[in-house]
């Protein structure tokens, strides 16, 4: 007999609705429902058009593609530009970071993958930090952390990294770590496009 509560009928229930749950979920794959950028709102943002691979932070200052995570057409994301070249950032629902991997030669062409008003030649970017990172008065790494928040821009910036280590000096880093240089190991910053 199969009945509701026979383990047939739901192994039948949860084949039907388990696709379901997938395709409304609110997924960190870079998907229209990534995370929150309103933290970013002094930033340039823009629109997927076509899908794109994302890079995940990979050490301080760099990114690395794992193959997997995607973000969809209709994704919004924060308008980055560096050498001539547009970039984008978007933050996932959990609050990682990751960059658009655009041509290596053209990065992101506006109007092909992407659309965005603020994205115009000549814009002014700065350096900004995009996740909470992490910062230790010495190489060691010992003692008390100093944190910046998400979306602090950096002024008056050196950061120089070896892929393990970043040692990073700027304003904001002097006014809130009451030090001249520091070191971080999670660093994860982008050149943003100012609105």
């Amino acid at each position: 007999m199969f009945t509701a509560t026979s383990p047939l009928a739901r192994l039948a229930i949860f084949l039907v609705l388990a696709p379901l749950a997938v395709a409304c979920s609110s997924s960190s794959d870079g998907g229209p429902f990534a995370g929150d950028l309103s933290a970013f709102g002094k930033y340039c943002t823009g629109e997927l058009k076509v899908e794109k691979t994302l890079m995940l932070p990979n050490g301080p200052g760099g990114w690395l593609g794992d193959g997997s995570s995607r973000g969809l057409a209709g994704s919004k994301f924060i308008v980055g530009e560096r050498f001539d070249k547009w970039q984008g950032f978007m933050i996932l629902a959990d609050k990682t970071p990751a960059q658009i991997s655009g041509d290596s030669s053209a990065g992101l062409v506006k109007d092909v993958d992407f659309t965005s008003d603020c994205a115009v030649a000549g814009a002014k970017t700065a350096a900004v930090v995009l996740r909470d990172s992490t910062f230790y008065a010495n190489a060691a790494f010992t003692g008390a952390p100093c944190t910046l928040k998400a979306a602090t821009e950096l002024t008056s910036y050196s950061i120089m990294s070896d892929g393990l280590t970043a040692t990073v000096s700027s304003a904001e880093i002097k006014a809130t770590c009451s030090v001249d240089k520091a070191y971080s190991k999670d660093l994860a910053y982008g050149m943003l496009v100012v609105r």
